[in-house]
């Protein structure tokens, strides 16, 4: 590998590990997801027909059972809820 790309790879196996080790995903703060839900008044379900994915992936999302998610998907979540992009993303200390 060329010392060009080394501090790239550096970031992305980074972010694969706050994401809990799934590649090309993101963590999703679920409570802040739950809160921004409810002020929009939208139900799971109309915010999964608006993101174009699943009821049930929001609801994995929103219960915490699911903390990642392809970040595409955490963009039109952020869009469609109107909140600036990066809002729903975690971080995972020490990391």
């Amino acid at each position: 590998m060329n010392d060009e790309r080394q501090p790239v790879m550096t970031a992305v196996m980074k972010s694969n590990s706050m994401a809990g080790d799934v590649p090309g995903s993101v963590s999703v703060d679920g409570p802040l997801l739950v809160a921004y839900l409810r002020r929009s008044g939208l139900s799971q379900a109309a915010l999964a027909r608006q993101v174009a994915c699943s009821r049930q992936m929001i609801h994995l999302l929103v219960s915490g059972k699911r903390s990642s998610c392809t970040p595409a998907m955490v963009a039109s979540i952020e869009r469609v809820l109107g909140v600036a992009t990066g809002t729903l993303l975690t971080t995972v200390a020490g990391r």
